[in-house]
């Protein structure tokens, strides 16, 4: 029994990982599109990609990652806080992270910070099994 918890906790794992990488391109694609298409400075391209991505992310991982099949409105509510508070992380550290590195560092740096706060957020608070 103790094999199967922990063979659905990796399995679990992997599919956030693999659902992540999925929306970290769908942010990364809107991140830059913004900017060099539609001239959005990089700032505000993160905060408006980041949504986007966060809306893919809670379909993909309530559907996918954590096999919620609630129809309550409970759940988006919670997500859109933990969201938020991602949102919150990652546009503060993309902002401060910009002033010392170049490149796309900014943007891996404040996306691995947010993506961490965003799994604990969605396992215990948005998903939590009963």
């Amino acid at each position: 029994m103790k094999n199967f918890f922990k063979h659905q906790k990796k399995k679990e794992l992997i599919k956030y990982f693999f659902v992540g990488l999925f929306v970290v391109f769908v942010d990364y694609l809107f991140y830059q599109l913004l900017n060099k298409a539609f001239d959005i400075d990089f700032s505000n391209s993160k905060r408006v990609s980041f949504i986007v991505g966060g809306i893919v992310s809670f379909f993909l991982n309530k559907y996918i990652t954590f096999n919620s099949n609630k129809k309550k409105l409970i759940e988006p509510f919670l997500f859109a806080i933990v969201n938020f508070l991602s949102f919150s992380i990652n546009s503060i550290s993309h902002d401060i992270a910009i002033m010392y590195v170049s490149g796309n560092y900014p943007f891996y740096i404040s996306t691995f910070l947010s993506a961490a706060l965003n799994y604990f957020g969605q396992k215990f608070i948005v998903f939590k099994k009963k």
